[in-house]
């Protein structure tokens, strides 16, 4: 991260005296106000990293830090909406699977600014082990860790090689029976727990952001007829 910010900071170096902050988003669990990391369930060692302090001190820039897919949904609200829509949830599938909610245009972020954390939510006590700790976890079924384990097991594979949530997007979409199983089944839990708070909430609109190549695979399909058919006709659409 630091190389990186490095690089960009020597790259507009010109403008350098008009940049006013650095805005982080990261995924795992912050502490908003104190510009935290707390943990990332996929880093092994990363516990409450004072991400802030650091580049505060790094860069001599104010930084602020704030979870990744809250600022997703920012951008979305920002640069892509209308003023009038100002109620919608924010569901991205990433590495895991987390959400956002806007309410009358404000984010709805919680104490810590960890609201919307799905992808640690138990769906089943005694299902597989999370890499959180816990069992049954959404992210166990449905995460890009627990698509790579399931993988293995039914192609019978010693094969090492780790895919992202993007690599099974674009097997599934050019036919690899094996990947459509699994994004298939991931998507009917993904559906069965994302859209509950959905229907209580109400809102104007949901939004599933992914990777590339996301529409057209078994995934999409599945949340597609899912909004279709629990969502009131007064609800809107939407597909990133």
């Amino acid at each position: 991260m630091l190389r990186e910010l490095e690089h960009l900071l020597e790259e507009f170096s010109s403008v350098r005296p008009r940049i006013v902050g650095i805005g982080v988003g990261i995924c795992g669990t912050i502490r908003k106000t104190e510009g935290r990391s707390l943990h990332i369930t996929r880093i092994r060692g990363w516990e409450h990293v004072e991400l802030q302090r650091i580049l505060q001190e790094k860069f001599h820039l104010p930084v602020y830090v704030n979870n990744d897919v809250h600022l997703l949904a920012l951008v979305e609200k920002k640069k892509y909406m209308r003023e009038d829509n100002s109620d919608f949830v924010y569901i991205g599938i990433r590495s895991g699977i987390g959400s956002a909610y806007m309410y009358q245009n404000k984010l709805m972020d919680g104490v810590q600014g960890n609201a919307g954390y799905i992808g640690h939510t138990v769906l089943n006590a005694e299902g597989p082990m999370c890499v959180c700790g816990n069992r049954g976890c959404l992210d166990a079924y449905a995460g890009e860790l627990a698509l790579n384990r399931r993988y293995q097991e039914l192609t019978n594979s010693e094969n090492e090689s780790y895919y992202t949530m993007r690599d099974f997007m674009k097997l599934s979409r050019n036919g690899d029976a094996v990947s459509q199983k699994i994004l298939k089944d991931a998507a009917f839990l993904s559906r069965d727990h994302d859209f509950e708070p959905d229907q209580d909430t109400e809102p104007k609109m949901v939004l599933i952001a992914s990777c590339e190549p996301f529409k057209g695979t078994t995934y999409w399909n599945i949340m597609e007829e899912t909004i279709k058919n629990i969502t009131s006709t007064r609800w809107k659409r939407s597909w990133s």
